[in-house]
């Protein structure tokens, strides 16, 4: 466990996508810098918390009703911070390039919170297609991290 979370702090790190396009003179602003890497692990822990619920919840180390809460506070927490991140776009604040960025946290917020609405409705229905609906979710959320990451030929 001690190794996973080392690899993940050094790609959150050393990931490329918190290196903005900017003139070889300028700096980097440090607000969004820290944006972008509070983001990342963000969006990275989310995603493994609530893979881990689903994972705790068929191993029966959650009942219906906990894992329910817990899905239930995963997705309305992406729900607020897609809100939060969507208001920074419109706010007109950023970069082209940072506002990318954001825009694709945004897509990344709305695939957890779809991941933790398909574990809600596999719990009060556990049904082969909620159980598909959950995974296509998932896989759609790891593919936008990766990516956002700069993950995918690692």
């Amino acid at each position: 466990m001690k190794t996973r979370s080392f690899l993940c702090l050094a790609l959150l790190t050393f990931s490329p996508a918190f290196v903005h396009a900017q003139k070889d003179d300028a700096k980097p602003d440090p607000i969004v810098s820290s944006l972008g890497a509070t983001g990342a692990q963000a969006v990275l822990s989310t995603f493994f918390a609530i893979a881990e619920l689903a994972d705790l919840y068929g191993a029966k180390a959650y009942d219906k009703e906990k894992a329910t809460q817990l899905a239930g506070m995963f997705a309305s927490t992406t729900e607020s911070a897609k809100e939060s991140l969507t208001d920074l776009i419109a706010s007109d604040k950023l970069s082209k390039e940072d506002n990318a960025g954001i825009q694709e946290m945004v897509v990344i917020n709305d695939l957890l919170g779809k991941m933790a609405s398909g574990i809600q409705g596999f719990i009060a229905d556990p049904s082969e297609a909620n159980e598909a609906t959950y995974q296509k979710n998932r896989e759609k959320a790891w593919k936008a991290i990766s990516k956002f990451l700069n993950l995918e030929d690692k």
